[in-house]
Order: C-alpha cells, then structure tokens, then sequence
C-alpha cells in the first residue's frame, strides 16, 4: 500500500475552497495515492472541511465518477436529474436535427411552454376558443356535413 501521509505541498481545501478546488485535490490524491486510498482520505477532509455552498451538480457528478456519492438536497437530487435528462434529450435530438444542444433544449421549452399555454387557456375559457374551432378544418367540416 502507498504511503498515505499527505506532505506540506498537498493542500487540503479550507472552508472558504470552492468546487474546483475540492475536485482538484481529488485529482492529486488520485494520481498520487490511487482512487480507493484519494476516496477515502478526500472523504474525511470533505467531512471536516466542505460545506453545502461547494456541494455543486459539477462536483457531485465528477465524485460519483470516482465512485464517491455526495449528499445533496431533495432539491439538489431533483436538478441532478433534471439536468441529466435534459442534456441527454438535447444531445439526441441535436444530433438528429443538426443543431447544438442547448439551442434544442431552447426550442423544446417554447414548443412545449406555448402549447402548455395553448391548453391552459382552452380549458380555462372554452367559451372563447369556440369561434377560433369553427374557423379551422373541425368546425368547417361540421358545416359541410350539414349541407
């Protein structure tokens, strides 16, 4: 087993470090120690010295590539999630229809905000979107069929 005496030169993040600080002492411990002894000893410095505001999406997804989990908020847990659906959806269709993923994630949230409008305000006043379904092919093809 490697020594794990960590010497003057490595700096273990204080309490003011943010996430990539935390990430890049892992990268040290890693590449100096191995990744099962790095995990062990980033764990117990993030045990006395990390805080919730370095908690980060990025730092959380670079530990479990490590094989370390992180706590998170619901919350926290919940944009995790969110955030790696969304970019999985975006890299697939981007690459469908030619075009970046952030600007199809863009595309999807106006298609489906405006159609979830649309529906919104149908159900809300169908009194008023009556006129607008006798001017389209449903209510023309009602007045067809009565000729």
């Amino acid at each position: 087993m490697a020594n794990t005496k960590i010497d003057a030169k490595t700096i273990i993040p204080g309490l003011n470090s943010n996430s990539q600080d935390w990430k890049a002492f892992h990268e040290v411990l890693r590449k100096r120690y191995g990744r099962k002894t790095a995990n062990a000893i980033w764990t117990t410095a993030w045990q006395k010295r990390g805080n919730a505001s370095v908690n980060t999406t990025t730092l959380r997804a670079y530990m479990r590539d490590q094989g370390l989990e992180l706590d998170a908020s619901n919350w926290e847990s919940i944009k995790d999630t969110g955030i790696g659906v969304a970019d999985g959806i975006g890299d697939f269709i981007g690459d469908i229809v030619g075009i970046g993923k952030w600007a199809t994630i863009g595309v999807l949230v106006v298609v489906i905000g405006g159609s979830g409008f649309l529906v919104y305000s149908v159900i809300r006043r169908p009194d008023k979107y009556a006129s607008l379904a006798s001017a389209t092919g449903a209510g023309a093809a009602k007045g067809i069929m009565k000729v």
